[in-house]
Order: structure tokens, then C-alpha cells, then sequence
């Protein structure tokens, strides 16, 4: 099953296609999923970062999406009080610029 964007979803997974050119091993069957000289197909969810191959994929054998919520404001909101709700949103962009002025030193 395809979503609007193309890409694949099943079990509440955020599906996209990849090809990996290192060392990868699939996430339920351990065995590896990069490969040199040909192009192996495999998808990772964009929200918990599983990676499986297209076969076990197709068969609707992976286990559920690890990732309950879709969006940091989700888990923002979540918060018990508003002074946590504060902390945890001022710590989450600090890590955010942080990570952004690393990325763009490289």
C-alpha cells in the first residue's frame, strides 16, 4: 500500500525506499542489507528508523512502528505542567541549533 507521497506504509510504519552502500543489517532478520555490487532494496521507517528488507516488508511481517507520536509538539503538550512543558521545549531547541551549527560546519 502506497500513501499520497509514494511512499510505503503498513502497520502504522512511515515507509521509504533505501539502498544501503555499508555495512547493514536488517532489523528482524539480522542478515545484511548492503551490498557493493548490486543494488539491494530495502525500506526504513522515517519515524522509528527500522530498517527491513522489501520482502519481509511485502509480507507484513515487520513488528509494529516503535514511535507513538509523529511530532515533538505531540509529546510537548504531553507534559504534566507548563513549567515542565517550558523546560522541556527550551532544552529541545537548544539541541535543535546545536545540531543544526554542527551539521553546517561540515
Amino acid at each position: 500500500m502506497m500513501n499520497a507521497s509514494g511512499n510505503q506504509k503498513k502497520q502504522q510504519h512511515d515507509f521509504i525506499e533505501v539502498s544501503y552502500h555499508t555495512s547493514t543489517s536488517c532489523d528482524l532478520c539480522k542478515r545484511s542489507m548492503s551490498s557493493i555490487f548490486r543494488n539491494l532494496v530495502a525500506y526504513e521507517c522515517k519515524r522509528c528508523h527500522q530498517k527491513y528488507h522489501k520482502e519481509h516488508v511485502e509480507k507484513n511481517e515487520v513488528p509494529p512502528c516503535k514511535c507513538k507520536y509523529e511530532s515533538i509538539s505531540k509529546l510537548y503538550v504531553m507534559t504534566e505542567r507548563e513549567d515542565e512543558a517550558k523546560v522541556w521545549f527550551n532544552n529541545l531547541t537548544k539541541l535543535i541549533s546545536i545540531r543544526s551549527v554542527v551539521l553546517k560546519s561540515f
